[in-house]
């Protein structure tokens, strides 16, 4: 047998004498392969090429749902049978991620599937690292060190995989591999040069390559790009399984800090004592809000009003969860953070639910008098996340044992599910049309209506049956642009078939599809039955 290596040598990247890459290849260890691997080569060939087709260019619908979950069960069937413990965490952060991917199917709120696109990378990340037993740190760092290790481990390792099978040449298979490798390279210059002119030599032959390069249309892209996903998911995969993917995780130590007891005491109670003057000062003016009367004399408008308190107290809130989370750190200690600093802390975590709690009064009038929007459900889901982050870092405090990182990414990904298959432009939508025919709204934008996704197409339809003209006009020319849309320009470029169902989508199809004519008469100023 050839040995192409010393196993002896070690494989971190930049320890090497000689950058040469031809050096530090050679210098690499020979990882073994097997036939398993060969098999899963071939598997995450198939997938990358579903991934492109489904997934890419199947409009981020059902077909990414089902390209991920083929992901998934690809990377557990791939571990195998294995010793490693896995987490609860990463399990979670598995199912979580899955029922994640089957929002791009359920909903057409295209702002949330991309913030659900990004969080299922960081849930899966999690889950790679647990279940093949990479060793990660706690708190934050399970988090940092899973993006840290999985991210950057598809492409440190994307030669490993050739190297193993090339080093099989002991087998009659890794010479093979190589001549055919080798005849492959050879064969494309000498095709780039008889190709044309064989074309230019007959006319009969030169109408079959158009043909072909006709049907063929942006299939070889396809390929090269399925082919370039399934050569990362696999060497994720071969990293992972052959121990290659090591977090570095730094050992627990006691943290000495840097600020004294008294200073961080005099920080905490100068926060205090402002914040305590505030309140009693402004007391009713604060609270004024949970009447929806805005204080006498008041010059601004209800909306500057309440906008202005929300977004302000959301930032000290957020700045008193930074000081809470930060400073029991940095203060030196020698049995634990000071009982003193403890208090104090739990002192400013109980002032910010109070802002916590005005701020939601201030949004709660927002909304009693124009309405719901998407930014202000979004925000105030915001600020629900970060009242329930407190209560966590205020536990955390006197259980030093409590995985606040893991929890708060448990409830990261509870709420954002929840807002997902709530759907909330068909939950704006209907608060809103509700309202203004119970007559509680003033005034309804059924412009921005229209500018909702296909989840708020059903109370739009509803608005065709409004007593007023001016509204019925403004859903119908609202409507007549969603069918441009979806019934015309749709049809014409938009992917078909089962990787680009949607559910709202082809729901929105057919209710468009149904009321067109009722749509082209209000259009047109005919008179409605």
């Amino acid at each position: 047998m050839t040995q192409i290596n010393n196993p002896t040598t070690p494989a971190v990247p930049g320890e090497f004498d000689n950058p040469s890459l031809r050096v530090r290849l050679r210098q690499t260890p020979t990882l073994p392969w097997s036939a398993r691997d060969g098999i899963f080569l071939a598997a995450a060939v198939a997938l990358g090429l579903l991934i492109v087709d489904w997934a890419l260019c199947g409009g981020f619908n059902l077909g990414f749902t089902l390209c991920y979950a083929l992901l998934l069960i690809w990377t557990l069937a791939y571990r195998g049978r294995s010793g490693v413990h896995v987490r609860p965490i990463g399990v979670f952060c598995g199912a979580a991620s899955l029922a994640g991917a089957a929002l791009f199917a359920w909903t057409a709120d295209d702002v949330l599937c991309f913030l659900w696109l990004w969080m299922i990378a960081l849930l899966f990340c999690v889950f790679a690292a647990t279940i093949y037993g990479v060793e990660l740190g706690g708190g934050v760092r399970l988090i940092t060190d899973a993006l840290r290790t999985i991210l950057p481990a598809c492409f440190r390792n994307i030669h490993r995989p050739f190297l193993s099978v090339a080093a099989s040449g002991n087998a009659r298979g890794g010479r093979v591999f190589r001549q055919v490798l080798l005849g492959l390279l050879l064969a494309a210059p000498v095709l780039a040069v008889v190709l044309p002119l064989l074309i230019g030599s007959d006319a009969a032959f030169e109408g079959l390559m158009r043909s072909l390069v006709g049907n063929l249309g942006d299939a070889p892209y396809r390929l090269i790009l399925g082919l370039i996903l399934a050569v990362l998911i696999f060497s994720l995969g071969f990293a992972l399984r052959k121990g290659l993917v090591k977090a570095r995780v730094r050992e627990e130590r006691e943290a000495r800090g840097v600020l004294g007891a008294a200073a961080a005491v005099t920080l905490l109670g100068a926060l205090l004592l402002v914040y305590a003057a505030y309140l009693l000062s402004q007391l009713a003016y604060f609270f004024s809000a949970f009447s929806g009367i805005l204080p006498v004399g008041y010059v601004f408008t209800a909306a500057e009003y309440a906008r202005r308190g929300f977004f302000e107290l959301c930032a000290v809130c957020a700045v008193n969860l930074l000081v809470v989370c930060i400073l029991p750190r940095l203060t030196r200690r020698e049995e634990g953070v000071p009982t003193a600093v403890k208090a104090l802390c739990a002192l400013v975590c109980v002032f910010c639910m109070i802002f916590a709690a005005v701020a939601f009064s201030k949004m709660f009038l927002y909304v009693q008098r124009f309405g719901l929007t998407r930014l202000r459900l979004l925000t105030s889901a915001f600020m629900a996340l970060l009242v329930c982050v407190l209560l966590i870092a205020l536990v955390q405090l006197f259980v030093q044992r409590l995985p606040a990182a893991q929890l708060v990414l448990v409830l990261a990904c509870v709420l954002g599910l929840a807002l997902g298959y709530a759907r909330p432009d068909a939950w704006i939508a209907r608060y809103n049309v509700e309202r203004y025919h119970e007559g509680t709204l003033a005034e309804l934008d059924v412009e921005y209506l229209g500018g909702l996704s296909a989840d708020a197409l059903p109370e739009l339809i509803s608005l065709l049956d409004s007593p007023d003209r001016e509204v019925r006009s403004a859903a119908a020319r609202a409507l007549n642009w969603k069918c441009e849309i979806y019934l015309t320009a749709d049809l014409q470029a938009a992917p078909s078939g089962l990787r680009a169902w949607n559910r709202s989508r082809n729901a929105a199809r057919t209710l468009l599809a149904e009321n067109s004519p009722r749509i082209s008469a209000l259009l047109e100023g005919s008179p409605e039955r």
